[in-house]
């Protein structure tokens, strides 16, 4: 059979079964494209885990005034069967309950540097994980997912977080995951997260009361969680060494200081204004809007409304700012001029931090994270007035 008459039998196969031969040439395609695809996300992906351990490593060894130490000897304390859980309390800076003690036991096993370059490397894991997962969820594909991914490692407060080795990456994990939880029907699932991370910090049970206000398990099983957990000896003295702390004085917040100077009852009007406001609309939007948006806008109004919030707290604020961006809904104009306020204030507190080597800013530099949060919570509510009168909805 000469060229002439291949072309023609191929021409007729072509005419006689056109589906089937493009079947056969897509699954020649996949052969051949299918492993050099494969090979390059693996090395990426290794290079990817290589930098991880190496910037782990290297913290774990170069930082001072972290966070870590008061984890590790905390750790050791709780490894001692010979002591009390409440001895725990006796270092001044342990404000987390007893559980998350045991989780520092396990750590406190292993050599110092050695445990802190793990936990680090954790934390980055953990963040990078839930960043993924909120532009999974709002079926980002190419440049549209990596480009928020590689930014995000860039977020101020994320960097602040693993310079000290603290545990917020943690918590916005564990809050992603619980979000991603609730979304596919998982109450209960979801608030246990969200327990968990209260039992580090207490901040993310005002978060399971907005995702409660669409579904009430959440904040039940989430409370319950936090209150079985009080059963555990020693655990009562969790709550005085949350005061104590609070007593320092250390990160707070602006409008605190200057609506206590005048009258505490200006604080606490503003406060449930805040909150009142958050969530009147979530529980108006419960039927419309995922959990994604209730957590989103949950954010920043508890970082409002906070008395002490300290600086890598905002490590959480990426999950509002990269799930708003990157929405299949058209973000506004003024959603995205929030946005732009938000990262330009908060990072600029940063800077003057970083370059002054202030631990305890003044008022002035405090505004910055004030003025921060304030934009990206007062453009959510501005978009949700107008969906109350049938204009088209939010993201989510």
């Amino acid at each position: 059979m000469d060229a002439g008459e291949i072309k023609k039998e191929v021409n007729k196969d072509w005419r006689d079964h056109p589906e089937e031969t493009v079947q056969r040439k897509a699954s020649f395609f996949c052969r051949t494209t299918y492993k050099p695809q494969f090979l390059g996300k693996t090395i990426l992906i290794a290079l990817a885990v290589a930098a991880l351990v190496s910037i782990s490593v290297f913290l774990s060894y170069y930082t001072i005034g972290d966070d870590f130490s008061v984890y590790y000897r905390v750790g050791g304390v709780i490894n001692n069967a010979k002591v009390h859980n409440e001895v725990i309390y006796d270092d001044r800076f342990m404000a987390y309950s007893i559980p998350v003690a045991y989780l520092f036991g396990s750590l406190a096993l292993l050599p110092y540097h050695t445990a802190k370059a793990i936990f680090i490397f954790t934390n980055c894991a953990m963040y990078l994980t839930a960043i993924g997962l909120i532009l999974r969820f709002n079926k980002t594909t190419g440049r549209w997912f990596v480009y928020p991914l590689a930014f995000s490692c860039l977020w101020p407060p994320f960097l602040q977080d693993i310079r000290l080795a603290n545990v917020d990456c943690i918590l916005l994990f564990l809050v992603t995951l619980s979000a991603l939880s609730a979304e596919k029907d998982r109450p209960a699932l979801s608030g246990f997260l969200l327990a968990i991370a209260t039992l580090f910090k207490v901040f993310p049970i005002a978060i399971a009361m907005v995702m409660g206000l669409k579904n009430w398990r959440i904040f039940a099983v989430c409370a319950l969680t936090v209150g079985a957990s009080f059963f555990i000896p020693g655990s009562l003295k969790w709550l005085s060494a949350i005061g104590l702390w609070a007593r320092w004085e250390v990160g707070l917040t602006l409008p605190y200081l200057f609506l206590n100077q005048i009258n505490i009852v200006y604080f606490i009007f503003y406060a449930i204004t805040i909150a009142g406001t958050t969530a009147w609309l979530c529980h108006r939007l419960r039927s419309e809007a995922n959990y994604f948006l209730f957590v989103a806008f949950a954010i920043p109004a508890v970082f409002l409304v906070m008395t002490i919030l300290e600086y890598q707290h905002l490590t959480l604020l990426a999950f509002s700012l990269v799930f708003l961006l990157t929405s299949s809904h058209k973000t506004s104009r003024l959603l995205l001029a929030g946005i732009i306020l938000s990262v330009a204030m908060i990072s600029s507190f940063f800077v003057l931090v970083i370059n002054h080597k202030i631990l305890c800013p003044n008022a002035y530099q405090r505004a910055l994270i004030s003025l921060g949060l304030f934009p990206l919570w007062f453009a959510l509510v501005i978009m949700k007035w107008p969906f109350l009168r049938k204009a088209p909805a939010l993201p989510g």
